[in-house]
């Protein structure tokens, strides 16, 4: 169990990842990864991340690491999800052979589970539709769906269109993900980004009325939202 967690933790995105190490082709990931926590000590967990993060092996990591708080997540037992984004596939395979000779990495999940975090679930997604940098926002909310794959295209063409009719996401980012690995809650998410929660919360009260109830029309009866939550960045760690 432990050694499986410790490859999911790794392979499995605030303040995200910063200009210094990149710029915004930062944000096309291939693949991404979360491993929700019920976390007790925050700055522990950071703790422990940033030792790994200055270590040989974790210098080497070819994914970008980030910890994500979840303020109001429902009845949902984690406080946080840590997030692995990869820019190619081909990292993903990278980095699950770097954890799996690195001394480094074990000791992670010892340092984290010293701390007193328990893993609730995890999950692995790939991008459906990305638009602008979410690695520049402050605060994100979450929309899990239940969506079909024969769906996909028109929910995804019908959401884009509503989120374009929204001069507010003219730079603030949004996007559709598939669960691929994980998927027992939801097959898939949505998220929109903002500077912080008051500018989130004006900007989803400012669709055009016409294109919400466009939208309302095509995604009656191929979606179900299954939760939503408010998501606050707590700290990244750019990959190699």
């Amino acid at each position: 169990m432990k050694k499986a967690f410790l490859i999911i933790f790794f392979i499995c995105s605030g303040v995200i990842f910063s200009d210094d190490h990149g710029n915004a082709a930062r944000n096309g990931h291939e693949m991404h990864t979360f491993v929700h926590l019920n976390v007790t000590n925050p700055a522990a967990v950071v703790a422990a991340i940033d030792k790994f993060a200055s270590s040989d092996c974790g210098k080497k990591f070819p994914g970008d690491i980030g910890l994500m708080s979840e303020m109001i997540n429902g009845s949902s037992a984690s406080s946080h999800f840590v997030i692995a984004s990869y820019p190619k596939l081909e990292d993903y395979d990278e980095g699950l052979a770097l954890v799996a000779t690195c001394s480094e990495a074990p000791q992670l999940l010892r340092d984290i589970a010293a701390t007193g975090t328990q893993p609730v679930k995890n999950l692995g997604f790939v991008p459906v539709l990305e638009m602008n940098n979410w690695t520049k926002d402050s605060a994100f909310i979450k929309y899990d769906l239940k969506l079909s794959l024969s769906d996909e295209v028109s929910y995804a063409e019908a959401w884009s269109n509503l989120m374009a009719s929204n001069p507010a996401f003219e730079k603030r980012s949004y996007g559709l993900n598939r669960v691929v690995f994980g998927n027992d809650d939801a097959t898939h998410f949505v998220y929109l980004g903002g500077g912080n929660v008051a500018e989130l919360m004006n900007s989803v009260s400012s669709y055009s009325q016409n294109e919400l109830a466009r939208f309302t029309r095509r995604a009656e009866g191929i979606r179900e939202i299954v939760n939503t939550s408010l998501i606050i960045p707590v700290k990244a760690w750019p990959g190699k």
